[in-house]
């Protein structure tokens, strides 16, 4: 599975929306309409996930879901 249907299960789960409905360029906050604990949620998920470290204060950081993948694979290649 690639990063970004991983990331967009996650969303799923977390938010309730569709996977189909979940792009690259889908604000976390205006489409998702995700809050602060969902993207903690989020960030705990991926940490899990990938096995990589993602701080809280970087999630705010991130407006987009292709903001989240694109740090997840970056942070993935750094290991």
């Amino acid at each position: 599975m690639d990063t970004f249907s991983k990331v967009r299960q996650m969303i799923s789960e977390i938010s309730g929306t569709a996977e189909k409905d979940i792009k690259l360029s889908s604000s976390f906050t205006d489409d998702l309409h995700m809050d602060s604990l969902e993207l903690v949620e989020l960030a705990v998920s991926i940490e899990d996930g990938f096995s990589i470290k993602v701080p809280y204060e970087k999630m705010d950081m991130f407006t987009t879901v292709g903001d989240a993948v694109s740090y997840i694979e970056t942070a993935c290649a750094r290991n």
